[in-house]
């Protein structure tokens, strides 16, 4: 295993510790270009990775008291009909289109949550308000193929009324259920997941949680909002300039 590949590993764990999101967009890359997989074994070797990760750190959101299982519940229910949907859809676009999309959506709810000035801790959300966000959010996963938490997250706080704090231990709950699910439909086919590299990543990213978390739990509700809000922007303007015609 490639010493560059875990240290990006542990980074990327820190950013789910500290964000609940941020997973796929680095482990994939790390897996296609420094672990030498074909896309399509890195994709279900990713889930195993984010997976792993996901659950770690949403336990320790958990303790803390920062998840809100029936916003999950009710937000990764909601998911499963809408990625379906959306999955149907992808054919009709172009690969382009789809990122180009992505990075667009990435970039208006990254706006909107720097245009926010109230931190205050939400009611629980009523499932009439979740429900339909859950689907949307289902529809442009299923669409875009990546985005988990980087889809997650910014709907709770903009739509949702979820605090930063909340939507992060939230967000994992959610991305921990759907990789799951995308694992159990790949495991038939997929004997060929080095299992060793594939663990060994996961270890390296779950050691990176304990540091979000804590870094997360020093912070400033409105500091943390606004660092992942720079953190989304910064995505999106990437995978803008990466996707659009020369």
């Amino acid at each position: 295993m490639s010493i560059v590949a875990l240290i990006i590993s542990f980074a990327t764990g820190i950013l789910m510790g500290m964000f609940g999101s941020g997973g796929s967009i680095l482990i994939i890359p790390i897996l296609v270009h420094l672990a030498g997989l074909d896309p399509r074994t890195a994709t279900t070797a990713s889930l195993v990775v984010v997976g792993l990760t996901s659950l770690i750190a949403c336990v320790q959101h958990a303790i803390s008291g920062g998840v809100r299982m029936k916003v999950a519940g009710a937000f990764a229910l909601a998911g499963i009909p809408g990625a379906y949907i959306g999955s149907r859809a992808m054919g009709t676009l172009s690969p382009t289109m789809l990122m180009l999309f992505f990075a667009c959506f990435m970039i208006v709810m990254a706006l909107l949550m720097l245009r926010q000035r109230r931190f205050e801790p939400a009611p629980e959300p009523s499932p009439a308000k979740i429900i339909p966000i859950g689907l949307g959010i289902g529809v442009l996963t299923g669409v875009i193929g990546v985005g988990g938490g980087l889809l997650v997250v910014p709907s709770l706080l903009v739509f949702g009324g979820v605090t930063m704090a909340d939507a992060i231990g939230t967000s994992l709950v959610i991305i921990t259920i759907n990789c799951v699910s995308g694992l159990r439909g790949r495991l038939p086919g997929s004997n060929t997941i080095p299992w060793d590299i594939t663990l060994g990543y996961a270890l390296a990213a779950v050691a990176g949680t304990f540091i979000g978390h804590a870094i997360a739990k020093r912070m400033s509700v409105a500091g943390l909002h606004r660092s992942f809000a720079i953190f989304v922007l910064v995505v999106g303007l990437f995978e803008l300039a990466n996707n659009l015609p020369v």
